[in-house]
C-alpha cells in the first residue's frame, strides 16, 4: 500500500498520510517525493499524522528508513519533521526511535502526542489562530483520505 501527501498552500506545510505502510518501498514511494516537495518551500516543514492505528511495523523498518534519509540528506537540506502519534501506540515508540536515529541528519524529527504542540514547533511560534487554521486543514485532509 502506498500513501500520499498534501501541501497546505499558504504555509507550505507538507502533510504525510502513511497509514498502513509496512514496506520500505511503499514508504519511499510516498515520503521521498514529499520530502523533495518540502525542500522546495522556504519553511521546509513536514507533519506525519500517525494517530490512527495501522498494521504492525516490521522489525528493522525504522533503521532502513533512516538509512535511506541519510543517503539522500543533501537532496532535502534542513527539514523539520513532526510526527504526531498516540503515546500508548507502537507508532509513538517507533517515532521516538526515528527521532533518535535522525539526529545525525539534517532532517530534524520530533515526536509529539499533541497536534497543537507539533504545529507550534513547526511554525516556530504559539499562534492560536494559525494553529487552529492548520489543525482544521489537517482534519479536513485526513477526512478526505
Amino acid at each position: 500500500m502506498t500513501g500520499s501527501y498534501r501541501i497546505e498552500p499558504r504555509s507550505g506545510l507538507v502533510l504525510l498520510d502513511t497509514v498502513g505502510i509496512v514496506r520500505q518501498e511503499d514508504w519511499e514511494a510516498t515520503v521521498l517525493p514529499a520530502l523533495a516537495a518540502a525542500a522546495s518551500y522556504p519553511s521546509r516543514r513536514v507533519l506525519s499524522d500517525r494517530r490512527r492505528p495501522g498494521p504492525p511495523t516490521p522489525p528493522g523498518f525504522v533503521h532502513d528508513i533512516i538509512r535511506g534519509v541519510r543517503s539522500r540528506a543533501a537532496e532535502f537540506g534542513d527539514i523539520q519533521w513532526a510526527v504526531v502519534a498516540n503515546d500508548r501506540d507502537d507508532n509513538y515508540a517507533l517515532a521516538l526511535l526515528a527521532e533518535d536515529l535522525a539526529r545525525a541528519t539534517r532532517v530534524r524529527v520530533k515526536v509529539f502526542s499533541s497536534m497543537v504542540a507539533a504545529l507550534e514547533w513547526l511554525i516556530g511560534v504559539s499562534d492560536e489562530e494559525e494553529v487552529a487554521r492548520l489543525e482544521a486543514w489537517i482534519e479536513s485532509a485526513s477526512g478526505a483520505s
